[in-house]
């Protein structure tokens, strides 16, 4: 395989799956990617945060075993982080050994818990061939939690005054930023503005991103035919990035943070407003019983802080098994 970009009739599309300790959630996950049907070649990488031997021993097992007689793929990778660096820093990790190694048209980053129809992708392209200057290409969510019981297209809405989404519900709708379980970026657009910010460890990232992207005349778009099943939050839930605190503690936590944060970075002028916004209302609901207000303490406290999640001794990430199908 060439280093180089392919033609327009064959994309080359990078994808990365970013997993961490959940790999019952990696199985119908890797399944659906391996069996796309698709004119693109598809490189594939799953990344494996706070990677361990066990986990590297399943996931190569489901490498093994995964791939269907008719595929699209013509290379799969295993990289192993031995931290967990969280959403963003994965993601780029896997995007940077991706570009080094095939320099693709697309990158499609998936969550480990997402599982895509099987033309999910081709319906994504044929998106993209229609619109040059969308940067960012979401699909149809089924399954999120936001969406209460509905799909969700493309991704969110955003209000900036008071930090709350609303889901897009409706193919018409023109989100302000994608569903982060499933997005479909042009490669062209991250070697312009940058990857992933890795001040962001959970949650935001990808509305960061798509006002970075924005900013620059790069476009959102959704394709309503392509179909990602999203068992939403399956990962956070099964265990705590957080030593010492529980799953939903650091949920809670990290939301808050990378919400102050954000607004911190593009609507400073909202940020006292915010603030005492969320304050009422993370104390309302500690009243209640339904919040957890020292959370909300944590994140006010830390959100100025420009939090790179990786520590400088350990050890960079590692591609520990990789194989050409080609």
């Amino acid at each position: 395989m060439s280093g180089t970009a392919s033609t327009a009739q064959t994309p080359t599309v990078a994808i990365v799956i970013l997993n961490w300790g959940v790999t019952d959630c990696l199985k119908p996950c890797l399944e659906a990617v391996l069996a796309q049907r698709t004119r693109a070649r598809l490189h594939v990488l799953v990344v494996d945060n706070e990677s361990s031997a066990e986990s590297r021993e399943q996931i190569l097992g489901l490498l093994d075993t995964a791939l269907p007689d008719r595929h699209a793929v013509a290379w799969l990778g295993l990289l192993a982080i031995d931290e967990n660096r969280g959403f963003a820093a994965g993601m780029n990790a896997g995007i940077q050994m991706l570009e080094s190694r095939f320099r693709p048209d697309w990158f499609w980053l998936l969550n480990n818990d997402a599982a895509p129809a099987p033309k999910a992708l081709s319906n994504l392209l044929a998106v993209a061939s229609e619109a040059p200057r969308a940067g960012m290409i979401g699909s149809r969510i089924e399954g999120e939690a936001l969406g209460r019981g509905h799909p969700v297209y493309g991704g969110f809405r955003y209000n900036p005054a008071t930090t709350r989404i609303k889901p897009c519900l409706h193919p018409d709708d023109r989100p302000d930023y994608l569903a982060g379980a499933a997005m479909l970026l042009r490669a062209e657009m991250l070697r312009q503005v940058g990857n992933l910010s890795e001040d962001y460890f959970l949650y935001c990232e990808e509305l960061e991103l798509a006002r970075r992207a924005q900013a620059h005349g790069w476009q959102l778009a959704h394709a309503p035919e392509s179909r990602v099943r999203h068992a939403s939050g399956s990962t956070i839930a099964a265990r705590s990035p957080l030593p010492g605190r529980t799953s939903d503690w650091a949920r809670e936590y990290f939301e808050n943070r990378s919400a102050l944060r954000f607004t911190m970075q593009y609507h400073a002028r909202w940020l006292p407003l915010v603030l005492v916004i969320r304050c009422l209302v993370k104390l309302a609901r500690g009243l209640t019983g339904r919040g957890r207000f020292g959370a909300f303490l944590a994140a006010a406290r830390d959100f100025r802080h420009a939090g790179k999640w990786t520590h400088e001794n350990t050890a960079p990430p590692q591609l520990v098994w990789s194989k050409r199908l080609d």
